[in-house]
């Protein structure tokens, strides 16, 4: 027992992997061959090092806390103190994910900067974008030096001294032919050429910089021809985030312009942005517009396609027509118990007093549907036999006068479930045979006077 205790101890102490496996085939072979520790052996086998990547010290390295007695007792006295005598809280997995994750994080940032990863999306796009900003960015002028082959030093076309540096790493870097990521006018490959400013940092684009580099090498404004050579638009654009590493960031003594000005970069791409933004706040108000006066007509016809329902006794042709006004509103999103537009808060009725007979309809219906929809039986009143019966439809004893009926039917239809305690006017009722309670169904019922 001492041996096996002793082995245990070892075994959690073992951060290796080679020690810690060591170690527990060690205990293992040790239980096997000892016949009277038959159970402990399969326990051990079974519950220990089957799962071992739970428990294991060297799965665990970054773990602040173990299983010992002290920890328990930390997590006792927080428990009790702390917590209020929440007994399903520990804090060893929450301060294991506060300390690890800086550096996932860190790695994660490291990796993106290495790669170029900034946020990568419509690559192709963002470089011929780039690519016209480079052309109208060389219709200024602008002073380029060349000191070598791989040097160009580029003058700000803030014409205030402010010059960029764009480098030619050679064709080694250029592992991208078939990546979608070199520019189809002019070739410039984002591996290959980079520039030290910021818009340089962008994942697999090239700043305007580069592309007039090209450009005034090639002693071509805008070479077409280059166009035909380039890979289509839609290839190969799950294979962006596979690339090889960037090449090696050059000493920041010699990156970093002496005088940086951000709006010599981002202007003409927040104007362009602002007018995106307008037109697609132009969009969404026309959109609106439309849906309110869709739901607006469709209110109308709803409310005559009920009036017409309550007036003629066939009225097979305007049910149809009105499911089809509902497919029609669920074609357009709009959704006549929750708004004009799914998702909008609904708004209030008008009160009591001055709320129609259509509107007090109207709720209650709601009001059945969203307790359907939530599993409970539908709620109605339940009317106290000394009172007077009222119709749940019209709310009055006696039906309403309609023009269509020279008398007034005076019959009533009721369910027989008791419970429920729901009661029609025989010409006010629009329900099937089955009661809306779902226990009951719609009979004809005599009322005592």
């Amino acid at each position: 027992g001492k041996q096996v205790a002793a082995s245990a101890r070892n075994i959690a102490r073992a951060i290796y992997k080679s020690e810690f496996w060591s170690l527990a085939t060690s205990l293992l072979s040790d239980l096997e061959t000892d016949l009277p520790a038959d159970k402990l052996y399969k326990k051990y086998l079974e519950r220990y090092l089957h799962s071992y990547s739970l428990w294991a010290p060297f799965m665990r390295v970054h773990a602040p806390f173990n299983t010992t007695m002290v920890s328990e007792s930390f997590h006792s006295k927080l428990k009790m103190s702390v917590l209020e005598d929440n007994t399903l809280s520990r804090v060893d997995r929450l301060a294991h994910l506060l300390l690890a994750l800086p550096a996932e994080v860190s790695e994660e940032l490291r990796i993106a900067d290495r790669k170029k990863y900034v946020g990568g999306v419509f690559r192709l796009q963002a470089q011929m974008a780039a690519h016209k900003k480079g052309v109208a960015y060389g219709e200024k002028e602008p002073v380029i030096d060349r000191p070598d082959k791989s040097t160009w030093i580029v003058e700000s076309s803030k014409k205030d001294g402010t010059k960029y540096k764009v480098t030619d790493y050679g064709q080694d870097y250029c592992t991208c032919d078939r990546k979608n990521l070199h520019c189809m006018r002019c070739g410039v490959c984002p591996r290959r050429y980079r520039c030290n400013c910021q818009e340089g940092n962008r994942s697999g684009t090239n700043c305007k910089h580069c592309h007039w580099a090209i450009l005034s090498s090639n002693h071509d404004p805008d070479p077409a021809d280059l166009q035909d050579a380039r890979i289509e638009v839609g290839e190969a654009v799950d294979l962006e985030h596979n690339y090889d590493a960037m090449p090696p960031l050059q000493p920041i003594e010699d990156d970093i312009p002496a005088q940086f000005q951000a709006d010599d970069i981002d202007e003409e791409e927040r104007e362009m942005r602002e007018r995106e933004k307008e037109e697609e706040d132009r969009r969404n108000d026309e959109k609106m517009k439309y849906r309110g006066l869709m739901l607006e007509a469709l209110n109308r016809v709803t409310a005559g396609v009920r009036r017409c329902m309550r007036e003629d006794d066939d009225a097979t042709r305007l049910k149809e027509a009105y499911e089809g006004i509902l497919m029609v509103m669920e074609g357009l999103g709009i959704d006549k118990d929750q708004g004009a537009v799914r998702g909008e808060r609904p708004k209030k009725r008008q009160g009591e007093k001055g709320a129609s007979l259509l509107d007090r309809e109207t709720r209650g219906e709601i009001k059945r549907k969203r307790r359907a929809a939530m599993g409970r039986p539908a709620a109605f009143p339940v009317r106290n036999p000394e009172e007077n019966i009222v119709c749940v439809q019209c709310k009055r004893a006696e039906p309403i006068p309609l023009p269509c009926k020279e008398e007034d039917d005076i019959n009533w239809v009721a369910c027989n479930n008791e419970d429920c305690g729901l009661y029609y006017h025989e010409i006010c009722c629009q329900i099937d045979t089955v009661c809306m309670c779902g226990n009951g169904v719609m009979i004809y019922k005599e009322i005592d006077d």
